[in-house]
């Protein structure tokens, strides 16, 4: 008794949403087809626009994304862009940071990308070859140097 008393609650349950949703689906079809074409049409307008200039809308977002790239803590740049194998390819909004290495001998190029997450405290590191099934360590080794060099440089150790 208590196994059918489940079994029919349990279909109550799962079954109620479902034929909530068709029902009230069904109500917004007929709705929209029972509508004169007036109704149904949607216009989109322009209410309003940032007016440029320095009290515009825009010179904040500029300002705002400055802030972000003061940031960007900028030993981890000049830790990347010392290493002579190493170009910044790209550095935007001061949280996210390419770089290119080249290998010495055969030129292979790996990739490191750096993503500073302010909210979390972290930088978001990716470093990778572009060729191959394996660079026989060469990115772990360069993430580990950078995070050992980074971490002298915040906190120096005497």
């Amino acid at each position: 008794m208590l196994v059918v008393l489940v079994a029919a609650t349990s279909f109550v349950f799962a079954a109620a949403p479902r034929l909530f949703n068709r029902v009230s689906d069904d109500a917004v079809r007929y709705a929209v087809n029972q509508a004169p074409a007036v109704q149904r049409n949607i216009s989109l307008a322009l209410a309003d626009a940032l007016p440029p200039g320095p009290n515009g809308g825009v010179s904040q977002v500029r300002a705002y994304g400055d802030s972000l790239a003061a940031r960007f803590p900028p030993t981890l740049a000049a830790l990347v862009a010392a290493d002579p194998a190493a170009r910044i390819v790209e550095q935007r909004s001061g949280i996210y940071l390419h770089a290119e290495y080249r290998s010495r001998w055969l030129h292979f190029v790996d990739d490191l990308e750096l993503v500073a997450d302010e909210e979390a405290g972290v930088v978001h590191v990716r470093s990778a070859s572009r060729r191959g099934w394996s660079d026989l360590g060469v990115n772990r080794r360069r993430v580990e140097a950078l995070h050992r060099a980074f971490a002298e440089a915040i906190l120096p150790i005497p």
